[in-house]
């Protein structure tokens, strides 16, 4: 048995001579990955709009993605953050996005350099359909779509220490957030799934 590609290309003089190699990006680890395209976000000071020990996040939202679809990629929604501290993996944060790996929402706290809570779950949608996502903090913390427990998180204030939100801020959307966000809802108390919007 034989296979020749077709159609043949003669073979170079200096074919004998070529060596495989794996050639290593040393330090690209500490590289920042810069996302492209432009930055849809929009930042509001965390100081007196969210209080860390209990809370409901609640974001009405219209997907312009299918959450089906092979090769999506991570898309912001919420971020609570310091801008002051610029690493890829910063010392505090709370975020609230469309994770790849889970296919649906996704929360992440962290704290001291290290993540505390990562958790996810499925969701299917379509492009054009409305949502409401939401997440609760303190007792009785979960993630919601559409006003269906979706998975339980900690039960914990999003940081264990205190925290200074004087230099943090919220931002909703980012580089990489393909959401049209009709409203932002967020509640010092932790809403019941009643309370919370459908669609």
């Amino acid at each position: 048995f034989a296979f020749q590609a077709s159609p043949v290309k003669p073979t170079p003089r200096d074919y004998r001579h070529w060596r495989y190699a794996q050639v290593g990006s040393y330090g690209i680890q500490g590289a920042s990955y810069t996302p492209k395209g432009p930055d849809r976000s929009v930042t509001y000071p965390a100081a007196g709009n969210i209080d860390p020990q209990q809370g409901t996040l609640e974001i009405s939202l219209t997907s312009t993605f299918d959450s089906t679809a092979a090769g999506e990629l991570n898309r912001g929604l919420f971020d609570l953050l310091w801008p002051a501290d610029t690493r890829v993996e910063p010392e505090r944060l709370v975020a609230f996005y469309w994770n790849q790996d889970d296919r649906g929402m996704r929360v992440v706290y962290r704290e001291h350099d290290a993540y505390r809570c990562i958790a996810g779950s499925p969701y299917p949608w379509k492009p054009g359909e409305p949502h409401t996502v939401a997440f609760t903090w303190g007792q009785d913390a979960a993630v919601y779509v559409d006003g269906q427990k979706q998975i339980p998180l900690p039960h914990t204030p999003l940081f264990l220490d205190p925290v200074d939100l004087q230099q943090a801020v919220i931002r909703i959307g980012g580089m990489e957030s393909d959401f049209i966000v009709h409203q932002v809802r967020i509640s010092d108390t932790i809403r019941a799934p009643g309370e919370l919007g459908s669609g």
